[in-house]
């Protein structure tokens, strides 16, 4: 993989991320602070409790995807040792596999045969790897810059319900919240469907659909507590 396609790759995995992390903090922020507002009709206390719910959200979507990547940047680093040793002591089982790989890309046997023997000559770590398992080497994914972008994403989508539930009018407070919160779950639907090159209105319907339930059943939920 080119310098310029991993860049691209990378950027279009932050970007997911950005959005699936908006996504999550845009409906369970607003499921908690239409229900708490329908129970009780407090603005501070929806506020409070919005807040805490972005604090532990944030934090927590952060701390798993930290660990997450952490745990994936391992196993790629020990990938890579494991080549880089095997070069030296399997050549030839790192040179079937090679042949194998670039086979199953249409090579004629000994144009594949050629061709690995180049690149295990040649110490050609980075394309080994990119052929055996699709990583790059010394391009390993980063756990911080991981955690900070769902944590910041998160954040940003639960910054949508929380505003609308404490700046609009009375008595547009919960409707105008759900209106708000369809509206932009129809765009992040949308964004990652196509980032995921799936079909963008089922995308759209899917998250407005999930949304509304979500929305629906926390406000059935605090109309039983007043």
């Amino acid at each position: 993989m080119s310098t310029a396609a991993a860049g691209i790759f990378n950027k279009l995995n932050r970007v997911r991320a950005l959005v699936l992390g908006s996504n999550d903090g845009i409906v369970s922020t607003a499921g908690l602070v239409i229900g708490v507002t329908q129970a009780n009709h407090s603005v501070m206390a929806a506020l409070l409790a919005g807040l805490f719910t972005v604090l532990a959200g944030a934090l927590s979507m952060a701390g798993g995807e930290y660990s997450s990547v952490s745990s994936q940047r391992d196993m790629q680093k020990a990938l890579a040792q494991q080549v880089k040793a095997e070069l030296v002591t399997e050549q030839e089982v790192i040179l079937q596999r090679l042949r194998v790989k670039l086979q199953s890309y249409g090579f004629e046997v000994l144009e594949a045969i050629n061709l690995s023997r180049r690149l295990i000559e040649n110490e050609n770590i980075n394309v080994i790897l990119y052929l055996l398992y699709g990583i790059t080497y010394k391009r390993y994914t980063s756990p911080l810059q991981a955690a900070v972008t769902d944590g910041l994403a998160f954040t940003l989508g639960a910054s949508l319900p929380l505003s609308c539930i404490v700046w609009l009018p009375e008595p547009y407070k919960i409707g105008g919240t759900m209106i708000g919160v369809v509206l932009a779950l129809l765009i992040t639907g949308y964004v990652g469907a196509r980032l995921g090159h799936a079909n963008a209105k089922v995308g759209m319907l899917r998250n407005a659909v999930v949304g509304l339930l979500t929305m629906g059943i926390s406000y059935f939920i605090g109309s039983l507590w007043q």
